[in-house]
């Protein structure tokens, strides 16, 4: 899975299976055959973002319970040390996501409505500014970077 999003635009490619993906937030539903773009744009690049409906410290098991409206989406979140889970409602669409709560770990998302279970399994992490500009890159135009960018991330790759 590789995706890139700028703002309301986004490109998604799923090359195990010759997918490719482009829109933005105008794109139709229907068109995006419930590709969990609007899912990943909310959870890397706005985590929690909304309104705090129920908040729950850390109990007898370990976890605490965020309960956040995103507009439409509701996002409840548990998080233990080691681990966290996440679910995304909205409308009939329900997005899950278990992962180990480490830098480089373990991963599983699911979109039971579309028959999505995709396992994650992070290879390598970069540290440092290896990656650089790359990053707000444009993945099908290099000459096209993401708005709003720091002038230092600009740099071409």
């Amino acid at each position: 899975l590789d995706i890139w999003i700028c703002g309301d635009r986004f490109r998604l490619a799923m090359p195990a299976i010759g997918l490719r993906q482009r829109g933005d937030g105008s794109t139709p539903a229907e068109e995006l055959r419930a590709l969990p773009v609007g899912f990943l744009r909310a959870w890397l690049l706005r985590p929690l973002a909304g309104r705090l409906l129920v908040y729950a410290p850390r109990g007898a098991d370990g976890r605490e319970r965020f309960v956040v409206r995103d507009g439409e989406a509701v996002f409840d979140l548990h998080a233990a040390r080691h681990a966290l889970w996440l679910r995304r409602a909205g409308g009939a669409a329900s997005e899950l996501i278990d992962a180990e709560a480490r830098r480089c770990g373990k991963a599983r998302y699911r979109q039971p409505q579309a028959g999505i279970d995709i396992a994650i399994h992070c290879e390598k992490l970069e540290r440092g500014p290896a990656a650089g500009g790359r990053a707000f890159v444009d993945p099908d135009d290099p000459t096209a970077r993401c708005v709003g960018t720091p002038a230092s991330a600009q740099e071409p790759p």
